[in-house]
């Protein structure tokens, strides 16, 4: 009977230095994430894709965002294939100088296949502005598992955690200076990211063979004023 309560503490001591342990690995993890700035992320969706290949944080490959890295301007991106249509509000020459606008809009149409987005409308670099739509034709949203093989597990669900609705829609605007992306939502008309000013507003058009999805989209450059 005494060895047999003595090998019960022995089990109970161990269970709680497992739990202990457990406690002090996560609260050592959070604390490394807000040293670094990091905020931790509510794990929505594993993904395969390392760090260092990922298409944000690391030295991914295969698309066309490390052309733009640096330049404070945005794109909207399809998720589920990682195709850009790049928005000049700033402009810059080929050597990644940023120079002075010229005066005028300027059109731009891009479309990218049959499950891709088709982005199109004016920018105008002297005032700041792009004014323009972008509809899907993919009809499933977001593929989770098509979008992990672009993001790391953090940067995929950082993505994510900044979602209202869990329905989550492929069309996201990037910024090239932050390497960030946000996705645009059915129910969210407006929002800040970084130094731009994003209005979005959700449409569906029906037609006799198919519907169109998509947004309207309005983007304004509006950095902080000098507070002197």
């Amino acid at each position: 009977m005494k060895s047999r309560r003595i090998m019960e503490s022995v089990a109970i001591l161990v269970l709680l230095l497992c739990v202990v342990g457990c406690g002090k690995q996560e609260e050592q993890e959070t604390i490394r994430k807000k040293k670094s700035g990091i905020n931790p992320v509510k794990i929505v969706y594993v993904s395969d894709t390392p760090e260092s290949e990922c298409q944000l944080c690391g030295a991914g490959k295969g698309t066309l965002l490390p052309a733009y890295w640096g330049e404070d301007n945005v794109g909207i991106i399809d998720l589920n294939t990682f195709e850009v249509g790049h928005l000049m509000l700033n402009e810059y020459d080929d050597y990644g100088n940023r120079i002075k606008p010229r005066h005028g809009s300027s059109t731009g149409y891009l479309s990218t296949g049959e499950d891709g987005m088709t982005v199109w409308g004016s920018e105008d670099s002297s005032r700041g502005y792009y004014s323009g739509e972008a509809h899907m034709r993919n009809e499933k949203g977001l593929e989770l598992e098509k979008a992990s093989k672009f993001l790391c597990t953090e940067c995929l669900n950082e993505m994510l955690n900044q979602c209202y609705d869990d329905t989550y829609l492929q069309l996201g605007v990037v910024n090239f200076k932050t390497r960030k992306i946000r996705l645009l939502e059915k129910n969210v008309k407006a929002f800040t990211f970084d130094d731009f000013y994003v209005d979005s507003d959700y449409y569906e058009k029906e037609y006799e063979t198919n519907t169109e999805r998509g947004f309207q989209l309005l983007i304004f450059y509006c950095p902080p004023r000098d507070e002197t």
